[in-house]
């Protein structure tokens, strides 16, 4: 009984810790974080709050992210200075949280770039 029940521990924790493996290797900024974080993350991925509280463990520069009206896109980051930055094209949050974060990472440096490209 003892065996099955440890047994039964273990595929939990081996499955656990695949599922936030596979999550790391699709978004790898999520190496920059604990797990309890990125177990939060996931499992509230479409709660602003969330979102807002583990950015600045993600990225650097980004204090928070200004949301659209129904809360449901980023339409802008900020700074811990306030400067703030509009997105041309709001990012949809989703469930699939590391997706909305890789969209909204793209975009940034798209931005960056062609600014020091054309403009500077």
């Amino acid at each position: 009984m003892c065996i099955g029940i440890l047994a039964y521990a273990v595929k939990g924790v081996t499955v656990y810790a695949n599922l936030l493996q596979e999550k790391r290797a699709i978004f790898p900024r999520f190496y920059f974080i604990g797990d309890d974080d990125l177990l939060e993350i996931l499992g509230q991925a479409m709660n602003p709050a969330v979102i807002q509280s583990h950015l600045k463990k993600l990225f650097a520069g980004i204090h928070s992210v200004q949301f659209g009206v129904e809360e449901s896109e980023i339409v802008a980051m900020k700074s811990l200075e306030g400067e703030v930055v509009p997105l041309r094209r709001p990012v949809p949050i989703t469930p699939e949280v590391e997706a909305s974060l890789f969209v909204c990472l793209f975009v940034c440096l798209f931005v960056c770039l062609f600014v020091c490209l054309f403009v500077c």
